[in-house]
């Protein structure tokens, strides 16, 4: 149940400015900020929210401080590298740019007419993270963008009443800022010209400029600096230089961006072009369109060579890299909010259809979108995987369900039906022979094969528009539900039709079987959940999810957010995979997580803060209500071209107002979630909500670890836990040290009947480690035996004489102690000698049975006490020691040293591989102990990682010889290996 909140899909851009770092670029997405990373294709979500849409983004040089600001002017500063948020800051009003200056130690913020220099947030504990520098005033009209000077002393910036200004960063005697005046429409980009460019214009004959300005209406200004006598631009005079137009006709300029060491303009315009010019000749390089809506930010990398376009009103986040004119990313999400959702057998993929006819194919794992199919011509409704997770089926309001074939990305069947209608469900069965479909308008449900795309059936019963459809997962049994308050329940595959009617007081939305098959949930309209026995018709409980749904006021509402009108229901159930509990989501802003058997609420997770959504407070302050009506919805702006900077108001901006002539108000999406969908290995859930597709997971990155915090993580305390025989505690604290030896001993020294115990409670932070170490000790060719003695001390141990150490096993259930007489060979000569903890090596003689509640034993640190090896010999030979056997003897008798020989009932002579029972029991619980449900186990499908590391084991050896050591480098040669095939 320790879901977080790991990412957020299908939104990588809703409005803002672009940032790039390095490979990293930053975007706004409602109050959230999306960062994509270009190398790796992954894209992520920051865990923190804003209370509104951010609409300024700002990165240190550095590329560690980020600063977020939302509509109002309330910031967020954030560790952009650890994900953390340090402080949050108020402005005091909306921020229309800031930008950190080159040096990184200054902040400019533009706060309507106002320019506001703070110092930038130190790493230091302070009550205040940002001391205000100066505030310039001056500007008439808001500005619009600003632009720091290459040494961080100059802050040029332009605002709505077609002026530049240049500003310095300290006090200077007897400077006024120049006014530079001469665009007839709004400036949307001011930049120095810097130093490239100063060189370039030198050396074609034209006088270098030191300022450029663009407007909206397509003119670009150079302005040069005379300094009679002063290198510095607080003396001299401004004057403007050379004119370039290039507006489009029909069309604004919404965006610029110049790069300052390839002297690289970008512009983006209304009707979705945007064109690159080289400075300061202004030669066109690329004219290009990208879509039909305006491109509302542009971005350079550091390098020029890659640049980043946004367009709100698509959701649509494009790289370009303009050399090659190739597509570094393109990504964009659905245009309206997703109406449907489902995971994959195996959880890996995500498919989500939408209001905007388009059904996305998404990789949880890195965020990305990579096929679109757009073939239906109305809002998909319903989609769904065939078992294999070959194909996907879609149904949609256009009266069509189709499959499309994940391999080749094509509609490969398209079921219809004799007359139009339009569907609202859709289910496969568990052997992806039939899908199913529910219509919206006939009440009926449509049959078809897969294979043949035949309709075999027409199943007739409801009086009502059919919500919801599921297979059974053991039955052949399909159910539905409708708004005519029923559910029936149909043998789809005998041909008999209806089998039960399920009644509900109210109209019912959704449902889903378990996994077991053995019980029904279905959500009604009046916010309950019935619980039935599909089999017997029974009801056997409900769960009362009204108030537990219930929450936020609408901003039109008269009432209360507690008596808010009936509505809020759950539209969306799923089960978890082993059935314990139940996913609910609907028309709020809430998602509930419900145990079955209890029937009580385990959590309520609100789905999102951002108060640029309605429905998102349950109290609304009086203030903003006024006789016309809420505050938040007049529309109070100049005009709608009158809009510089992307309206980041929730939603689409194309939805946001009204046409112009027809009203003034703006119009709020109410936060809603209209569907939930659970990974089948439990990892994780999504949620399709307004702002998106919401995932939350499992991920060992989200789950604390306790131990990280400790002190006292050391090898001595992983020996001092095998000691007091605290199994789990060595073996968490061995697998935090990374040590291999330490987490052999560990492994080793469980005893076979804690061993489902011990390897259960590994917190899944350590499993890769786990994973690691196991595929380590699997490899080898013989596992050592756990080293027990009865000697109090091992210092007291003499060169020569003889000591007995325990091997522990476990035959037919039955614990068994094997005692094996060793010769204490000396010190080990390849350690420390001044090193006190110099490990004593030994040899195998004999062995003997005995009682295991004999045996007092204490565990001895590895360190300690070891097994001699070949080279240990050797360099006892070497130094004179005859009592060593010689490399000769040593080969031949080298097979007793490392095998245990047991007798049968014949008296003959058997070899037993302790290492096979180890292996056995430790596959046996991870093949039992599968990752579900949010319970502390292992991970699935490790016994196909296991034979996959025999077989190439197996393929080393063949390479390298019978007798090759698998080494680290192996096992992370094997693990690529299975990552790459799986």
């Amino acid at each position: 149940m320790n879901y977080k909140f790991s990412n957020l899909l299908g939104a990588p851009y809703r409005g803002g400015n672009l940032v790039f770092h390095d490979a990293d670029l930053l975007s706004a997405v409602g109050n959230r900020i999306a960062m994509v990373d270009l190398v790796g294709s992954t894209s992520a979500t920051l865990p923190m929210e804003s209370l509104k849409q951010l609409r300024t983004l700002a990165l240190s040089p550095d590329g560690i401080q980020l600063l977020a600001i939302d509509e109002e002017g309330k910031s967020l500063i954030i560790n952009k590298q650890r994900r953390v948020l340090l402080h949050h800051f108020s402005f005091k009003g909306p921020v229309a740019a800031a930008s950190f200056s080159p040096n990184g130690k200054f902040i400019a913020a533009a706060v309507g007419r106002i320019l506001q220099i703070w110092h930038a947030p130190s790493f230091a504990k302070s009550m205040n993270p940002m001391r205000l520098h100066r505030t310039y005033g001056g500007c008439h009209g808001d500005i619009t963008c600003l632009n720091w000077s290459a040494d961080s002393s100059w802050v040029a910036v332009a605002s709505k009443d077609l002026c530049a200004r240049v500003y310095s960063l300290q006090s200077i005697d007897g400077y006024k800022p120049p006014t530079l005046a001469g665009h007839r429409d709004v400036p949307v980009a001011v930049a120095f010209a810097g130093q490239a460019m100063h060189r370039a214009a030198t050396a074609i004959g034209q006088a270098p400029p030191a300022l450029i300005t663009v407007s909206r209406d397509g003119a670009l200004f150079y302005w040069e600096m005379l300094p009679e006598q002063s290198r510095t631009y607080a003396g001299g005079e401004w004057r403007l230089g050379e004119r370039h137009f290039f507006n489009q006709r029909g069309a604004s300029l919404t965006s610029a961006a110049l790069h300052q060491g390839t002297c690289l303009l970008v512009t983006g315009f209304s009707n979705g072009l945007f064109q690159l010019h080289q400075l300061p000749d202004f030669n066109n390089l690329h004219t290009l369109s990208v879509s039909h809506e305006a491109i509302n930010a542009v971005s350079w990398n550091a390098r020029g060579d890659w640049l980043a376009l946004g367009c709100a009103s698509l959701g649509q986040l494009l790289v370009w890299e303009w050399r090659s004119q190739t597509y570094v990313l393109r990504q964009q999400g659905h245009f309206f909010d997703a109406s449907a959702l489902a995971f994959s057998s195996d959880g890996s993929l995500l498919a989500t259809g939408a209001d905007d006819n388009k059904v996305k194919m998404w990789a949880p794992a890195t965020g990305m979108c990579y096929v679109t199919f757009s073939a239906h011509t109305a809002p998909v409704t319903a989609v769904a995987f065939l078992p294999n997770s070959g194909a996907v089926v879609s149904a949609s309001l256009d009266g069509t369900v189709r499959a499309w074939d994940l391999l080749r990305y094509r509609n490969f069947r398209t079921l219809t039906t004799p007359s139009p209608v339009q569907f609202a469900s859709l289910a496969v069965d568990p052997a992806g022979e039939v899908v199913c479909a529910g219509a919206l308008d006939t009440f009926q449900i449509y049959v078809w094969a897969v294979k043949t795309g035949r309709l075999l059936d027409v199943l007739s019963g409801h009086e009502a528009p059919v919500a919801a459809l599921a297979f059974s997962p053991v039955h052949s049994v399909l159910a539905s539900a409708s708004w005519d308050h029923t559910i029936h329940t149909w043998d789809v595959f005998s041909g008999k039709g209806g089998i039960e009617i399920l009644q509900h007081d109210h109209d019912v939305l959704a449902l889903a079987f378990r996994p077991d098959g053995k019980l029904l949930a279905s959500a009604t309209l009046n916010g309950q959940i019935y619980l039935w026995n599909p089999q017997e018709a029974e009801l056997q409980g409900t769960i009362d999810g009204r108030r537990d749904i219930a929450g936020g006021r609408l901003s039109t509402s008269k009432r209360t957010a507690a008596n808010a009108p009936s509505g809020t229901c759950f539209t969306s159930l799923a089960f978890c995979a082993d059935g314990s509990w139940l996913l609910a989501g609907g028309a709020s802003k809430y998602v509930c997580m419900y145990d079955v058997a209890d029937r009580l609420l385990l959590r309520r997770i609100q789905i999102s803060h951002n108060r640029s959504l309605d429905s998102i407070l349950d109290v609304l302050n009086s203030r903003d209500i006024t006789d016309a009506g809420p505050v938040g919805l007049i529309d109070d702006q100049d005009s709608d071209d009158d809009v510089l900077l992307p309206v980041t108001a929730a939603g689409r901006a194309a939805a946001e107002h009204d046409l112009p002539g027809t009203g003034a108000r703006r119009k709020r999406p109410v936060i809603r979630c209209r569907a939930v969908a659970l990974s089948p290995t439990g990892a994780a859930w999504a949620a399709a909500t307004t702002e998106g597709i919401l995932m939350h997971s499992l991920d060992p990155g989200l789950v604390f670890d306790p131990s990280d915090l400790a002190e006292d993580v050391t090898p001595a305390a992983v020996l001092t836990a095998l000691k007091d025989r605290a199994h789990l505690k060595a073996l968490c604290l061995a697998l935090r040290l990374r040590q291999p030896d330490l987490i052999s001993r560990a492994v080793l020294s469980t005893p076979m009947g804690e061993v489902q115990t011990v390897a259960a409670g590994v917190p899944s932070t350590a499993l890769a480690d786990m994973l690691t170490s196991l595929a380590d000790l699997l490899t080898k060719e013989k596992l050592e035996p756990q080293i027990v003695a009865k000697a109090t001390n091992v210092r007291n141990f003499k060169t020569g004489e003889f000591i007995e150490v325990l091997w522990q096993l476990e035959e037919d259930g039955v614990s068994k102690a094997k005692w094996w007489k060793a010769k204490v060979l000396g010190p080990s000569p390849r350690a420390d000698p001044a090193s006190a903890a110099a490990p004593y090596v030994i040899r195998y003689e004999q062995y003997q049975d005995i009682a295991e509640e004999e045996a007092e034993v204490i565990v001895l640190a590895p360190d300690q006490l070891r097994h001699a090896d070949k080279e240990d010999v050797m360099k006892w030979r070497q130094a004179g020691d005859t009592s060593v056997p010689t490399e000769s003897e040593w080969e031949e008798g080298r097979d007793d040293t490392v095998t245990l020989h047991e007798l049968n009932e014949d008296g003959e002579e058997l070899e037993r591989d302790i290492g096979a029972s180890i292996e056995d029991a430790v596959l046996q619980h991870l093949q039992e102990n599968l990752p579900m449900d949010g319970q502390q186990r292992v991970m699935a499908g490790f016994r196909n990682f296991a034979d996959f590391i025999k077989q190439h084991l197996r393929q080393k050896q063949a390479d390298k010889g019978s007798e090759h050591v698998v080494t680290s480098d192996d096992v992370a040669e094997m693990l690529n290996a299975f990552r790459q095939n799986n």
